[in-house]
């Protein structure tokens, strides 16, 4: 740990503590996976499995009988109505899926058999494009979708000149819209003289927290009650980067950050940092150059974190998992086994049992009589907060040509993992949404 330096910036991964168990949907007949350990492929057929919803207090009983990293059900391309980019499950024990069409934001709520509870489609107020951000769901199913509106948009004939402004929408567990918040930006900075709206939402008790960290403009932390009233507005003068930044809520209300920083004469480090509630620095750490940039960030539940980080080497790209203690110090550093170009840890959640899962993509080898270029697969992983790996896997989908990953994790009150992916698909060369549930051991 480095002494306390000067403060950069915040924001949001998703810690899940679900209060009800659900069920799968069932399988497709597609996919392939691979589960280290026993490095063997295996077809998955179609496999259904039951568990019982519980009433009552939040519970997390973590696992669902089978071997962690086992795939328990799978959907994609024509049984997912979009490509969705976050879930999270309801009080109800049903899936909240919010997606993007190019255009307009999607939303829609499906029960443990697939059916659909409700669905919204939110074009914004001027029908300009609009998209989605954020998600989180509280307690009694109120669901809160962060997202970029675009406000207005002027053809020029270098760029289009962009207003887009960031907002939050708050719907009642029937679907019913509750209100719509609005952040109004300060005046535009840098080159672009526009600003981009970027930031996380999360729930906390009956009060939402929004960090914006729009580029480019300062960063800010936001407080609002449960009838959408802003009650707190904290702005960090901190220096951000919109492509190389990431961050996490803290479960104590203080944040964490992650940023390639530049510093004085153009040197660039990878910073890390917690601030507490009222925006004071309490630790940070620095290390490597402009080569090494953050992958992912979660909170832990005991004022830990866990950093993913790709490095840039003349070889190749080498891929690391870091956890710090509540106090900043490093706990543990682990190389992650992931190799090729486009490939590395996307998003990450810790469970319950305050296990981390994670998700992304690394490449194998390819197959004989494949028609791709390359063989990606998606990857996912389980890590205990002692430095161990509970399980990987490697999902390849399909027997022979593979290309794609997982893009969004989340955990299932069971602790299983539940993953939003995509890939592309050889016979139509466009890519599918895909979404899978793996146990979690």
């Amino acid at each position: 740990m480095r002494p306390v330096g000067p403060p950069i910036n915040l924001v949001a991964a998703i810690v899940a503590c679900a209060p009800h168990s659900s069920s799968p949907t069932a399988a497709d007949a597609t996919d392939a996976s691979t589960t280290s350990g026993e490095v063997a492929t295996t077809t998955d057929d179609a496999t259904t499995t039951e568990e019982t919803s519980t009433t009552g207090e939040p519970s997390c009983t973590p696992g669902s009988g089978e071997p962690g990293g086992t795939l328990l059900w799978s959907r994609s391309g024509p049984d997912l109505s979009f490509p969705p980019r976050f879930a999270e499950m309801n009080a109800a024990g049903e899936l909240v899926l919010v997606g993007f069409d190019g255009s307009d934001v999607l939303l829609e709520v499906r029960d443990a058999a697939w059916n659909l509870r409700w669905s919204d489609v939110y074009a914004g107020v001027n029908g300009l494009e609009d998209r989605p951000l954020a998600l989180a769901v509280d307690a009694e199913g109120f669901v809160h979708v962060l997202l970029s509106e675009t406000i207005r948009m002027v053809h020029k004939e270098t760029f289009p000149e962009v207003d887009a402004r960031l907002v939050l929408l708050r719907y009642a567990p029937d679907g019913g819209h509750v209100w719509r918040w609005e952040q109004t930006p300060p005046p535009p900075t840098g080159f672009l003289n526009e600003v981009i709206p970027a930031g996380m939402v999360a729930v906390e008790g009956d009060e939402v927290r929004v960090i914006d960290h729009s580029c480019c403009g300062p960063t800010t932390s936001l407080r609002l009650d449960r009838f959408g009233n802003l009650v707190e507005t904290i702005v960090l003068d901190a220096p951000t980067d919109l492509l190389r930044s990431r961050y996490a809520f803290a479960r104590d209300g203080g944040l964490h950050a992650a940023v390639n920083h530049e510093y004085a004469g153009g040197e660039h480090a990878l910073w890390v940092g917690r601030f507490a509630r009222d925006g004071a620095l309490e630790w940070s750490d620095q290390f490597g150059s402009l080569d090494d940039r953050p992958a992912a960030l979660v909170a832990g539940h005991e004022g830990d974190v866990y950093l993913a980080w790709s490095t840039s080497l003349a070889a190749g790209m080498v891929h690391h998992l870091r956890r710090y203690d509540a106090g900043g110090a490093e706990s543990w550093t682990e190389k992650l086994a992931l190799t090729g170009l486009d490939v590395g840890v996307a998003s990450g959640v810790v469970r319950c049992d305050g296990v981390l899962l994670i998700t992304g993509a690394t490449e194998q080898p390819l197959l004989p009589g494949g028609e791709l270029f390359a063989r990606k697969v998606l990857w996912a992983a389980a890590f205990t907060a002692a430095a161990g790996e509970a399980w990987a896997i490697e999902h390849a989908f399909g027997p022979v040509d593979s290309y794609g990953g997982g893009g969004f994790i989340t955990a299932t009150p069971e602790g299983d993992a539940l993953v939003l992916g995509d890939f592309l698909d050889a016979e139509t060369e466009e890519y599918a949404p895909w979404i899978g549930r793996f146990a979690g051991g």
